[in-house]
């Protein structure tokens, strides 16, 4: 009898156990399958962590005073994705709303894993609120994550497109125009038939230039241009690429569509081969002066980026490459000097305030760090943006083409 009611005792246990599985199967598929339309959807912060995939640890008061509570938990994403080159930033930030938002405090989130430390703040503002947020003491920590995953990543992919090739231009214009420095005057470009687009157009000679102030900044030959450019290849044979690589070697350059364009760094110039027609660049000195005085104005504004900046800017350097307004920001181009301006007016930007530097950029950042002391480590100047997995020059000529095939295109 004993071994009977034992058994009973068992079956029932049992029978209550999976009916109790079967309940918490049942509610995890309801909660994995619950419709969040806003924060009030969400019965607690925990839920918005797991919500966004990330793996919960536990929540308490706050080891500061400056804030309520302290979250632990594991993120789902890395600050960087690696396999794409870019920050998960949209990600991190509509987490830190969330919670931030259903909390309703200043909060602190803390990922040990990454190494992270997220503070969060909710400012109120005439009845709104907006939550701010820091990573490790930083405001851009986004933006530095790059700059510092770029200069690791693409170390000896810098050195490999900066390297110039050792190949002799056979253009008669071309090569009167290197001889020149790039300063139109005194050269003979022959009839100019049209300007269009910042570009004089010499068509019986077949080719266009770009010239900002007293210097040629881009030549363009074109279909009725005859004579090689570099022995053996011209505009009637520049779209062989895989001819032109056998022969002078791996481009420097590549487009990404495939084969819309090849590129050589030379001594004196950058050369692209296009869809008949071949593109060419300067090479510029380096100007010490103008380095220094933009070194100044880096270290005087501590990288703080207004009108006023500009203004100091483009006095420096006035020969820009592209100035971009839009009612949201402002970028400019400077493609042979090789770095980007941008001011956001508004948080309506689609851009970073900041100063953007490429592979091709030489010399001072600010008075005590230079391009080469950042690549080897020194802390990167506040408000400074690393691209040099780019050539400047390389992008610029890629945005050129993109234009050009899609004019009707509002600039970016």
């Amino acid at each position: 009898m004993k071994k009977s009611k034992s058994k009973k005792i068992l079956s029932v246990l049992l029978i209550c156990f999976f009916i109790l599985l079967i309940l918490a199967i049942i509610r995890k598929i309801q909660t994995s399958n619950k419709i969040y339309s806003n924060i009030d959807d969400f019965s607690s912060v925990k839920e918005i962590f797991e919500y966004y995939r990330c793996t919960w640890e536990k929540g308490e008061k706050s080891a500061s005073e400056a804030y309520a509570y302290d979250y632990y938990v594991k993120f789902a994403r890395a600050v960087i994705n690696g396999e794409e080159g870019v920050t998960n930033k949209n990600y991190y930030e509509n987490v830190i709303a969330a919670v931030t938002t259903k909390a309703n405090k200043n909060i602190r989130i803390i990922d040990n894993s990454q190494s992270i430390i997220i503070t969060c703040v909710i400012i109120e503002n005439d009845g709104t609120k907006r939550v701010v947020y820091e990573i490790n003491g930083d405001s851009y920590y986004f933006e530095n994550a790059l700059s510092r995953y770029i200069i690791a990543d693409s170390k000896g992919y810098r050195e490999y497109i900066e390297e110039a090739r050792d190949i002799t231009v056979t253009s008669t214009i071309l090569n009167q125009i290197i001889d020149k420095n790039w300063t139109r005057r005194n050269i003979e470009l022959g009839t100019r038939t049209l300007t269009q687009d910042g570009y004089d157009y010499y068509g019986e000679e077949g080719y266009k230039i770009k010239t900002i102030g007293s210097n040629i900044v881009n030549i363009i030959f074109t279909e009725a241009y005859q004579e090689d450019i570099i022995d053996g290849i011209n505009v009637h044979n520049c779209s062989e690429h895989e001819k032109i690589s056998k022969t002078f070697g791996i481009p420097n350059f590549y487009s990404g569509d495939g084969d819309m364009y090849s590129g050589y760094k030379l001594d004196s110039c950058y050369i692209f081969f296009g869809k008949e027609e071949i593109s060419v660049y300067p090479i510029l000195d380096f100007n010490e002066e103008s380095n220094n005085k933009f070194a100044e104005l880096m270290t005087n504004t501590l990288g703080k980026i207004n009108d006023e900046f500009i203004n100091e800017l483009t006095n420096i350097y006035p020969n820009y490459s592209e100035y971009v307004e839009t009612e949201n920001y402002i970028k400019i181009i400077y493609a042979l000097e090789g770095f980007e301006c941008v001011y956001a007016k508004n948080s309506n930007s689609t851009l970073q305030t900041g100063i953007y530097i490429y592979a091709n950029y030489q010399g001072k950042i600010t008075n005590d760090v230079t391009i080469e002391d950042v690549l080897n480590g020194e802390s990167i100047p506040k408000g400074v943006y690393i691209r040099t997995d780019e050539d400047l020059v390389d992008s610029y000529e890629d945005r050129r083409i993109y234009y050009e095939y899609n004019p009707n295109y509002a600039r970016t």
